[in-house]
């Protein structure tokens, strides 16, 4: 009797507390730490670029971040760097030659993003609907001038349009995994 409760119970809460799953990226992602991170961990995002749409998306990725359990503050003992990549096909899949695109991206690297060939100066929308493959890479470093003491890479295939989710999920994603060594898993 006191097994079937105790087996009831890990039920109830299984189902209770499901698996978080990322509905704007499917991928996997792998960490590792180098050195010691700093007890307690606070974190600044390095922003290159602080146009009120960049502040916005990476708000949304330190709030990722937050949700998974990470201090993020401007006042910290350890910063953090992105780099990422955005790369699908010219021309709706038929066969041209992978393209990188900046599609909102650039509060990651630092500056502007590169424009797509056909695309407006003033960044219209890509008429193909072919998937594209993100590939990011996050640093820690207790200064910049530090060496690098943890890293994690991503990439995913993104699913819809909506960049600010997109950074809310990477952030949480990345967030899980800050200050641990994790072999290639998926999301």
């Amino acid at each position: 009797m006191r097994l079937l409760g105790t087996c009831t119970a890990i039920l109830a809460a299984l189902v209770a507390c499901p698996g978080w799953a990322m509905d704007s990226c499917s991928g996997s992602y792998a960490a590792t730490i180098l050195h010691p991170l700093p007890a307690p961990l606070v974190v600044g995002l390095v922003i290159g670029d602080d146009s009120p749409r960049n502040v916005d998306l990476a708000a949304r990725f330190k709030a990722g971040m937050q949700r998974a359990g990470i201090t993020v503050s401007s006042v910290s003992n350890a910063q953090m760097t992105l780099r990422v990549t955005v790369s699908g096909r010219e021309g709706g899949g038929n066969g041209g030659r992978p393209q990188q695109s900046g599609a909102g991206f650039s509060w990651w690297n630092g500056g502007a993003d590169p424009q797509l060939p056909g695309q407006s100066e003033f960044g219209g929308t890509r008429q193909d609907a072919v998937p594209m493959t993100l590939r990011l890479r996050a640093e820690i470093r207790r200064s910049q001038a530090d060496p690098v003491a943890w890293v994690a890479t991503l990439q995913c295939a993104m699913q819809g349009s909506d960049e600010r989710q997109l950074a809310y999920d990477i952030g949480t994603v990345i967030g899980r995994a800050i200050g641990h060594r994790v072999e290639r898993k998926a999301f």
